[in-house]
């Protein structure tokens, strides 16, 4: 995924700490139990997402079987500061 928040570089700074805190918060509640409300509220976030996705694209496989593998896509997310400060940190 790729976030472009700013053509400045300070605001980047920000936003890649709160990128790592969200993708860090989703990880602890992808771990909970299927009956936990925090985990089926984030689940039920990743379907009105999904819901709208749904609208342009007609061939995504079933929203079951993605969250079946959130958790390892989240996990396995890379999050790099990519601009003139850092130009080539891929």
């Amino acid at each position: 995924m790729m976030v472009h928040p700013s053509h400045k570089t300070i605001p980047h700074e920000e936003y890649i700490r709160w990128i790592r805190l969200v993708r860090d918060r989703w990880q602890k509640v992808l771990t909970l139990d299927s009956t936990d409300p925090d985990r089926k509220d984030l689940i039920n976030e990743f379907k009105t997402a999904y819901d709208n996705l749904q609208t342009t694209v007609s061939n995504l496989p079933a929203f079951d079987v993605l969250v079946e593998r959130l958790l390892q896509a989240v996990r396995g997310a890379a999050i790099e500061e990519v601009n003139a400060r850092n130009p080539m940190c891929l």
